[in-house]
């Protein structure tokens, strides 16, 4: 131990913490013990910016009361250079690992490590010093196999809770599987009206993580400061993250500007677009780190959103067993994550795999991705589980009830899809008028205008004539159509040139007498304004 001028205290560095992961930022840290001449002790761990005299006043408020320590700031310095220029006998000594993130952090000898919360996981063959740059304190369950406990809960409960649950489990190896797999694009979004238990299943499988207080930790409000919601989706590395109440309004101003915040979350989430946060005079980019659960009264309008998400379409309350707490879950997720460590080749293994499956043609690749990964994780876990002591019987039942909610998510997603990709016209009223043309399904058309008073229609010295009644439904039936009024479409078709009038005041013909009005529809002109988009 050095001993400085002032005799009141001896100070000196014991080790000095480096962050492992390659290309880091992050300065080491020093940890230094203080000896005061009254024989009590203190601790401080601190950058080597921070080895200064204001610096070590803030860690050790006792080192206040001393008149002068600034040759205590001198020693300490000058340790510090001497062990990182290696010039100290036995270096390697005042060597240990610094994890300053949440979540799985790989070792320099190839093995992991977990930090959740206030909890490190794994086995620790060196010294190390967790230290996320927010404290999370874990809510845990002292049950002796939480996870055959909550799997056990999972057969009492709707299929709707399953699938957050198994979520949950991949968000907690979210930095892990984007190293093994092509990026994990998903956010969980909780769809459904009011009242129907959104925000209760959020709450459900993230109120484990607390902040000081014993307050949730990770739930913001949709309508919070969006640079609050930005810095937790950097810092809870591998942690879910719930914004809720993404509510339909009375106001569409306020209504258009949920839908937008809804998108924008889904883009930052996914890492589809950077977050971007003020660093001085610098505006810099982010990656979101955590796993994102929205709550939302509405889906979403873009297609691009839409196969980002994973899906939890609520029509009825689900169905939560009662014993399924927070701590339980909590609990759980811990047990997975001492599995996961000691069987993390195998499951490296399976990740792999992915990559080679064949994507069915009616699947966006995103989608596919997305629901492969989350089904690995789900095999995973249900291992995890029957290791811990589940039955065979009860793994039956939870299978089944993860794939009816797998089911009813792609389901939705699907129809959420099927109904945008509805909402696009595939060609101008042109276009479109040909392609019904073209089907004998659409228009029932007759060769003798005897017969057109219970016809739709007649092809008519090369033009195509037709009742109005049956213009209209065939247009309102196509894609992007579907609001299209009698009036706007002779309105489009005129200013086209594509009709043949007759007479001022209307735009419907009669092509003999005591035969009933048509719209006279001109194939040249169709043929030369048709455009497919």
């Amino acid at each position: 131990m050095s001993k400085n001028n002032a005799p009141s205290v001896y100070a000196e560095i014991s080790r000095i913490y480096h962050d492992p992961a390659a290309n880091s930022l992050v300065p080491p840290l020093a940890k230094i013990d203080f000896l005061f001449d009254n024989g009590s002790m203190a601790t401080a761990f601190l950058p080597p910016d921070q080895l200064t005299t204001s610096g070590l006043k803030k860690a050790v408020p006792r080192l206040r009361g001393l008149p002068d320590i600034r040759p205590l700031v001198r020693e300490l310095n000058t340790q510090f250079a001497d062990i990182m220029d290696g010039t100290v006998s036995n270096f390697e000594t005042f060597s240990g690992l610094l994890l300053p993130r949440t979540g799985l952090q790989r070792l320099p000898d190839g093995h992991s490590l977990y930090v959740l919360g206030d909890q490190l996981i794994g086995p620790i063959t060196t010294p190390v010093l967790p230290r996320p740059p927010v404290s999370y304190h874990m809510m845990l369950s002292p049950i002796q196999h939480p996870l055959a406990a909550l799997f056990s809960e999972l057969v009492y409960c709707s299929s709707a809770v399953v699938v957050p649950i198994i979520f949950l489990f991949t968000t907690l190896l979210r930095s892990w599987i984007n190293e093994i797999t092509p990026s994990w694009q998903a956010v969980l979004a909780i769809t459904g009206g009011q009242g129907l238990g959104k925000t209760t299943l959020a709450r459900k499988i993230t109120d484990w993580i607390c902040d000081s207080q014993n307050k949730p930790a990770l739930l913001y409000s949709a309508g919070s400061t969006p640079a609050a919601i930005h810095d937790t989706m950097v810092t809870a590395r591998d942690l879910p993250l719930v914004i809720d109440d993404l509510c339909l309004s009375a106001s569409p101003k306020l209504q258009q500007k949920y839908r937008d915040l809804g998108a924008q979350f889904v883009r930052e989430g996914t890492n589809a677009s950077g977050i971007s946060k003020k660093a001085g005079n610098q505006t810099m980019s982010f990656s979101c780190n955590a796993g994102i659960i929205l709550t939302a009264e509405f889906a979403l309008e873009n297609p691009s959103d839409i196969t980002r998400c994973i899906f939890i379409p609520l029509t009825q309350p689900p169905v939560v067993a009662s014993s399924l707490t927070p701590e339980l879950i909590g609990a759980a997720c811990r047990r997975f994550i001492e599995w996961f460590l000691q069987h993390e080749s195998e499951a490296a293994e399976n990740f792999r795999k992915i990559n080679s499956e064949e994507k069915p043609d009616d699947m966006h690749p995103r989608v596919f991705h997305n629901f492969l990964i989350l089904r690995t994780v789900f095999s995973l876990a249900l291992r995890a589980a029957r290791e811990d002591g589940l039955s065979a019987s009860s793994a039956e039942p939870i299978t089944a009830r993860y794939e009816t909610g797998i089911e009813q998510s792609q389901q939705y997603q699907k129809k959420l899809l099927d109904d945008l990709d509805r909402s696009k016209k595939k060609g101008n009223l042109a276009f479109v008028l040909l392609e019904c043309y073209g089907d004998p399904k659409v228009f029932n058309l007759t060769k003798n205008i005897k017969k057109l008073d219970k016809r739709d229609g007649i092809e008519w010295k090369n033009d195509l004539c037709l009742r109005p009644a049956a213009l209209e439904r065939a247009i309102r039936l196509q894609d992007g159509y579907q609001n299209y009024t009698l009036s706007k479409i002779a309105r489009e078709l005129k200013d086209m040139g594509a009709l043949v009038i007759q007479e001022e005041g209307t735009l419907q013909v009669r092509l003999k007498k005591d035969t009933p009005r048509v719209y006279r529809i001109r194939f040249d002109a169709l043929e030369e304004y048709e455009e497919r988009f």
